[in-house]
């Protein structure tokens, strides 16, 4: 009972902060008139690293429940297809063309027994560039960090499967709502 009340204290705290820190705003003039001619995604060395273990255990986990091999989308082109798709429903008049260039330098996967016993989150953080296809000039750029947790069995219950996809699309709505403003 005595950790009760810090725990919900830092669930509502954790709720009010935004998920998205802007360094480079995009110019009012072009919210929601841009013309997304290219997504590109990129991982930092360590992103990578996680990536290769992640996909090589999904497999290990396929091979001994004896199933074809588990066929997946790499977190990229999941990246890539969510944005393509929410930009799609998004434009109407495209005026300014631009390439996007996102940078994912952090995904985390909650570990089932800390999750049990004390909590734990998972995370896909990274940057997103905006760039002017015309002039070559990065016309915004910030930085999405998609946290979520969970805590106990039941939390470990809530958070259920199909983790890494939910994280995808929480980063796409975030980086849309930056280009398109808010749906």
């Amino acid at each position: 009972m005595k950790y009760f009340i810090p725990v919900v204290l830092l669930t509502f705290l954790s709720a009010c902060v935004s998920p998205v820190k802007v360094v480079q705003k995009l110019p009012d003039a072009n919210v929601g008139a841009l013309d997304v001619a290219n997504v590109q995604v990129s991982y930092s060395d360590l992103t990578a690293e996680k990536i290769r273990e992640n996909d090589a255990k999904r497999a290990e986990r396929a091979a001994k429940a004896n199933e074809e091999k588990i066929s997946h989308k790499s977190l990229s082109d999941l990246i890539v297809q969510l944005l393509n798709e929410e930009i799609a429903e998004r434009q109407s008049s495209k005026t300014v063309p631009v390439d996007v260039k996102v940078n994912i330098d952090t995904l985390k996967f909650a570990n089932a027994g800390l999750t049990i016993l004390l909590g734990d989150s998972d995370q896909l953080a990274g940057s997103v560039e905006v760039i002017d296809r015309k002039t070559g000039d990065t016309i915004s750029e910030f930085y999405v960090d998609i946290i979520k947790g969970s805590g106990g069995l039941l939390g470990l219950a809530i958070r259920g499967g199909g983790v890494r996809e939910g994280m995808a699309s929480d980063f796409v709505k975030e980086t849309v709502k930056q280009l398109y403003g808010k749906k």
